[in-house]
């Protein structure tokens, strides 16, 4: 390498160089007033520091891909650790888990098997559950449904599951119960009973709905099979979150104006509404006629908080660092079809309080990518911390959180005035 005289530069100066050339990061883009962008991929490994939730301070070493700890908002922030912190819903910490256990049927004829379905809000700190009935046949509990069901243990997640039996002679009563230890402290837990039917008959029912969560105002698909049994005068209705039937005993889509054929046969009812807010949930019924007495089968849906994920990038040396600003650097995957607000928040690492930069769109639109901030009027040789965030209306969240140095201020060099001239 060579300076503008034509000579070698010193090995010294050659070898900073080349290391400064080895930290770089490659192909980010920036507007022209160092606004919020995207950004592309690096390729360098160096030391950063990050900042635990308690304050204190650990020395990592990361590839430059995207951020190792990714944090997951919208049902439960689960991190990298395996620990979990409730969401945001609502503008306010969700401190309640809600469990919905649902049979396919309340009552059945002798000898029918069921599916279960249950819907859990947040996902994430209800973990190994454990299925029992009252009274008890197997293992605490009937063939499908007892204590070694769930046995493979982790998160639990909304979920149907059939092959559930129901024995008894005709009029018994037995109640199916899920009970969950939460990482949070304490336990959840649900129940629904099951009576098997004084009017004999035999066969099988399907309740489905798919999907069992929608962001909210989103609609859903009830479906049904019926096998073997004879099911006339079916009537629908639904119990939304607060209680209030919206339309006609039931939701728009799913109500007492809802037509079906007598006997029942297998079919599908599209652009039913599943109303509320994040986290609520609303129970679906259609009540029958078999061999002269009513049957009802239940099935629930759920609004969820329309969930996304962010990071923070660490800081890749100081080439686009000065005296008085930094270039930090975040992630988000806005998991399909979330409308995402990203920003950075900073603070003085020796105290202050923390500082928003503007809420923007992402600017990689519905794709999950980087995003870019200069945040200047920073003050010399201090200490900042930094975090990336978003939003998608419902739920917001951070990254976690990095620091960096601003460098020392330099003064320009003296302008040389020129002597008088002759």
């Amino acid at each position: 390498m060579k300076n503008t005289s034509g000579s070698l530069l010193p090995l010294g100066l050659l070898a900073i160089a080349v290391l400064l050339s080895g930290i770089i990061i490659k192909n980010m883009t920036y507007s022209s007033n160092g606004d919020l962008s995207a950004g592309a991929q690096n390729a360098s490994s160096v030391n950063a520091k990050k900042v635990s939730p308690a304050g204190s301070v650990s020395h990592e070493t990361e590839i430059m891909q995207k951020p190792v700890d990714l944090m997951y908002y919208g049902a439960g922030n689960i991190s990298s650790d395996g620990s979990y912190s409730l969401p945001v819903v609502n503008g306010k910490e969700s401190s309640l888990v809600s469990l919905t256990l649902t049979p396919s049927a309340t009552v059945v004829p002798q000898g029918t098997g069921i599916s279960m379905s249950w819907y859990v809000y947040p996902a994430g700190p209800a973990h190994d559950c454990v299925a029992s009935t009252t009274p008890a046949i197997t293992q605490n509990g009937v063939v499908g449904w007892n204590n070694s069901t769930f046995s493979a243990g982790g998160i639990l997640l909304p979920g149907v599951l059939g092959g559930v039996t129901v024995p008894g002679n005709p009029g018994t009563v037995r109640t199916y119960i899920l009970t969950c230890p939460l990482s949070t402290g304490g336990s959840v837990s649900a129940s629904t009973v099951v009576t098997v039917s004084t009017s004999g008959g035999g066969g099988t029912f399907g309740f489905g709905i798919n999907p069992s969560t929608v962001s909210p105002g989103g609609t859903t698909t009830i479906s049904r099979t019926v096998s073997g049994l004879t099911l006339t005068s079916c009537s629908a209705s639904a119990l939304p979150p607060n209680g209030v039937p919206l339309v006609n005993n039931g939701v728009n889509g799913w109500n007492s104006t809802n037509s079906f054929p007598s006997p029942l046969t297998n079919g599908s009812t599209s652009g039913v509404s599943i109303p509320g807010v994040a986290g609520d949930v609303t129970t679906y019924k259609l009540t029958c006629q078999l061999n002269g007495g009513p049957v009802t089968f239940s099935i629930t849906g759920g609004v969820n908080a329309g969930s996304f994920s962010i990071g923070t990038y660490f800081p890749v040396g100081t080439a686009y660092t000065t005296y008085n600003s930094i270039r930090p650097k975040g992630y988000v995957d806005p998991m399909g079809n979330n409308l995402i607000n990203v920003w950075f928040e900073y603070q003085n690492a020796g105290g202050g309080s923390w500082i928003s930069t503007p809420h923007v769109p992402n600017p990689n639109g519905f794709a999950a990518g980087d995003f870019i901030k200069k945040i200047t009027g920073l003050s010399p040789t201090t200490t900042y911390n930094y975090k990336a965030c978003g939003s998608n209306g419902m739920v917001s969240g951070c990254g976690n959180t990095y620091q960096v140095t601003t460098k020392s201020y330099v003064p320009p060099p003296p302008v040389p005035v020129d002597p008088p001239q002759l």
